[in-house]
């Protein structure tokens, strides 16, 4: 958060804003992947990692890679049980940090 940093800071910091990418872009990308890389997915499964990745390809394509190292088919419920975990592991160590 900007408004928490001292003023030099600010001035001599770089700030870069990216647009959001539609999550529509991020489902063509992310079905391109598993094209290439021979995955089996179902097409809902990539729709709810785009809207979680809130605009972020780089994050959708980090939780595509994540589920692609199960060795599974990319499904909605294993997308919803990653998802699910990493909040959870996350937000343990946040409070024991």
């Amino acid at each position: 958060d900007l408004s928490k940093l001292p003023r030099g800071e600010i001035h001599g910091s770089q700030r870069f804003h990216f647009p959001k990418i539609k999550e529509s872009d991020i489902v063509q990308r992310l079905e391109k992947i598993c094209l290439e890389e021979g995955l089996d997915y179902d097409q809902n499964a990539l729709e709810f990692i785009a809207t979680r990745s809130n605009g972020s390809l780089r994050d959708g394509e980090m939780t595509l890679e994540q589920l692609s190292l199960l060795g599974k088919r990319i499904t909605i419920s294993l997308t919803y049980e990653l998802v699910s975990n990493l909040y959870i592991f996350t937000h343990f160590f946040l409070l024991i940090g």
